[in-house]
C-alpha cells in the first residue's frame, strides 16, 4: 500500500496523491541527496507550491520525505514534481574550522547552522585532527570525515537522509535481511572485477620543515605486485602524525586499496528494503561473487501496481 501525503505551504491544505498520480520515481544515492519523482494528470486546482514537504510511504515504511524543488508543467497536460531532501540544503559553500573532533560532532554543528533534523548519528572511535574548511560547498566538508574514517580505519559509513531526519552510520551495521541469490532477485544482473583503480603498494611521505628532511613509510603486498605489476598510492601526510599514527594510517589504506573491485548492478521486481547506503548478502552460483555489498544507489519505479527497481552494488 503506498502513502503519499503532500501539504501545500501556501494554503496548508492536505493532500492525499496517490489515487491520482501516474507514476512515481525514487532515486536514492550512497552519501547524496535522495530524489523524488512524481507524475500526475494535470489540474490547476491543485495548490502545489515551491518548498512544500511530502512523505512517501510504502507497505507502512517511510521511504521518502523531503521538500518541493520543481513544477514540471507539460503544456498542460501533466505534471511532474521533484522533490529532494536535506542534503540539497548542504550544497551550499560555507568555510568551518574543526579541530580534534569526531565525525558525528561535525555533523552535529552543522546540521545545527542550516536548522536541519538530525536521527541516528553512529559514534566512531577516531579523532580527526584539525583542518580548515575555507568556502567549500558543506556536503564535501562532511564528505570529507566520512573519507577520512575510511582511510585511517577501514571502516566505511553511510551518510543519508533517512525519512526526514539525517543519519551517519556504519554500513556493517545496516545489512538487511535478505540475500540476493540464484532466482531470488538475480534473474538479470552484471558483473565486473576490476584492479583499475586498485593499489598494493602505498607510500606515506611525511615533510620536517625545521629540519628540512623527509621520511617516507612504504606498505606493500609483494604478491600483488608480481600479479599485478606495481599500483603505487602516493601520499603525503601531516608533520604532526607520529610515527603510531602513520602506520596505522598506512595498513589500513593498503587494506582498503589492495583488493579486486568487484560491481553488480541487477535489475529486479521492487523491494523496498534495497536503498543506499545499506548493505547486502549475495550468493550466487557464479564463481567469485560471493561476498557483502554496498548499495551505492538504488532507483525504485512505482507505475500502477508495479514496482520495479534497479540497483547498484559494491562488494565491501
Amino acid at each position: 500500500m503506498i502513502e503519499l501525503i503532500y501539504q501545500s505551504n501556501n494554503t496548508g491544505e492536505i493532500l492525499e496523491l496517490s489515487n491520482i498520480v501516474t507514476s512515481i520515481s525514487l532515486d536514492t544515492q550512497l552519501n547524496a541527496g535522495n530524489e523524488l519523482a512524481v507524475e500526475l494528470l494535470y489540474d490547476k486546482a491543485l495548490p502545489f507550491s515551491e518548498g512544500s514537504p511530502i512523505s512517501f510511504v510504502v507497505d507502512g515504511v517511510g521511504l521518502f520525505y523531503g521538500y518541493q524543488f520543481v513544477n514540471d508543467d507539460d503544456n498542460g497536460k501533466s505534471t511532474k514534481l521533484i522533490f529532494r531532501d536535506q542534503l540539497k540544503y548542504l550544497l551550499t559553500n560555507e568555510t568551518y574550522t574543526f579541530e580534534y573532533v569526531y565525525a558525528p560532532e561535525v555533523i552535529k554543528a552543522i546540521a545545527r547552522d542550516f536548522n536541519l533534523r538530525t536521527g541516528e548519528l553512529e559514534n566512531t572511535s577516531y579523532k580527526h585532527q584539525p583542518m580548515i574548511h575555507d568556502n567549500k560547498k558543506v556536503l564535501d566538508i562532511i564528505m570529507r570525515y566520512v573519507d577520512d574514517l575510511v582511510r585511517n580505519t577501514g571502516e566505511m559509513y553511510s551518510f543519508q537522509d533517512v525519512f526526514g531526519s539525517l543519519t551517519f552510520k556504519k554500513i556493517k551495521n545496516n545489512i538487511i535481511d535478505f540475500i540476493i541469490g540464484d532466482g531470488s532477485l538475480a534473474n538479470k544482473y552484471q558483473f565486473k572485477r576490476s584492479i583499475d583503480d586498485s593499489k598494493n603498494e602505498v607510500k606515506l611521505v611525511q615533510e620536517d620543515k625545521d629540519k628540512n628532511t623527509r621520511a617516507a613509510y612504504i606498505y606493500k603486498d609483494s604478491d600483488n605486485i608480481k600479479k599485478w605489476g606495481r599500483l603505487l598510492e602516493y601520499q603525503t601526510v601531516d608533520e604532526k602524525l607520529n610515527t603510531a599514527q602513520i602506520n596505522e594510517y598506512g595498513r589500513a589504506l593498503l587494506g582498503l586499496k589492495n583488493r579486486v573491485n568487484k560491481t553488480l548492478t541487477l535489475e529486479a521486481f521492487g523491494n523496498t528494503s534495497f536503498l543506499a547506503g545499506r548493505a547486502c548478502k549475495v550468493e550466487l552460483s557464479t564463481p567469485g561473487i560471493d561476498g557483502v555489498y554496498i548499495i551505492e544507489a538504488a532507483k525504485h519505479t512505482f507505475t500502477g501496481n508495479t514496482h520495479k527497481m534497479v540497483v547498484d552494488l559494491k562488494v565491501v
